[in-house]
């Protein structure tokens, strides 16, 4: 089976090779998990600290990585978002994004748009043959990742969501359980003082707010690009969707406590789903009629 990569591939994934003999059978050798992730195609929203997700990615050797971004390189980002350099400071995140993934790994198919997100119908078109998206926008807070969440659950493509708070690293994967907006439903039932959060964090633009550093970043992209690789060669042990994992970096343990189900009365992905994206004003008044009648 290794006619199936050209003798460069070959080369550059010899350690590859030898980490995915832990997964092969009679039905499956290295090299075609090798092969299926270079079929593969990712989407990433936002080239912050998810541009690290972005190298990983280009150096496992996943054959299409589609990357969205419109802002530009700050001296302040560079305490954690190490792949670009104090040369590209003033420049396009894209643009400087595109000459350094092309340095790591220049055989991949490589799309990077310069585009803000202002809504769901700004993803849903670059949702096709997508395999998985990676989201790494949390501005306007809360609106963003109901945007991403819509979308792809439109669309069924499994989203990773994830965070960092202060010491504490957040993740969760949607995939065919839970989906976002039924994690805001489910809070707001069960956590009085999350409506407020929520009500005050709701359309916020974080800016100069971040607690971000280069080692609690590292942590996560290893995190998400591990469970990227798990979902593309379904492999065993993946997360849990409707679960939050945390990582604590202090104490370096991780849990899932934080567990919800997927809502019927969800106007995304419940029984009646909706077209469009609600607003918030009428999601909150489905948890509040739900809650009524139980």
């Amino acid at each position: 089976m290794k006619d199936l990569l050209n003798e460069q591939e070959k080369e550059r994934y010899r350690a590859n090779f030898t980490y995915f003999e832990y997964y092969t059978d009679i039905y499956k050798s290295s090299y075609d998990m090798q092969k299926k992730i270079k079929d593969s195609h990712v989407l990433i929203l936002g080239l912050g600290g998810a541009i690290q997700d972005v190298a990983t990615l280009a150096s496992l050797g996943v054959g299409k990585i589609t990357g969205l971004d419109f802002d530009t390189v700050e001296y302040s980002n560079l305490n954690r978002q190490y792949i670009y350099k104090e040369g590209d400071v003033g420049k396009l995140k894209t643009e400087a994004a595109k000459q350094r993934i092309k340095e790591i790994n220049s055989d991949i198919e490589l799309n990077i748009i310069n585009k803000k997100i202002t809504s769901s119908e700004d993803i849903l078109p670059l949702l096709s043959n997508v395999d998985l998206v990676i989201s790494g926008i949390d501005s306007p807070g809360i609106i963003s990742s109901r945007w991403v969440n819509f979308a792809c659950v439109t669309k069924n493509v499994p989203v990773i969501f994830s965070g960092i708070n202060g010491n504490k690293i957040l993740i969760n994967k949607r995939s065919g359980e839970g989906c976002f907006d039924c994690f805001l439903m489910y809070c707001s039932t069960n956590d009085p003082i999350f409506k407020y959060q929520l009500n005050t964090l709701y359309g916020y633009t974080f800016e100069k707010k971040n607690t971000a550093i280069a080692p609690t970043v590292s942590i996560l992209s290893g995190f998400i690009t591990a469970e990227v690789m798990k979902h593309l060669l379904n492999l065993e042990y993946q997360m849990r969707a409707g679960y939050m994992y945390q990582f604590d970096v202090n104490e370096l343990t991780m849990n899932s406590d934080y567990h919800w189900e997927k809502s019927s009365q969800c106007p995304t992905c419940g029984k009646n789903p909706s077209k469009e994206l609600c607003d918030i004003t009428t999601l909150m008044k489905i948890v509040e009629g739900h809650s009524n009648d139980t």
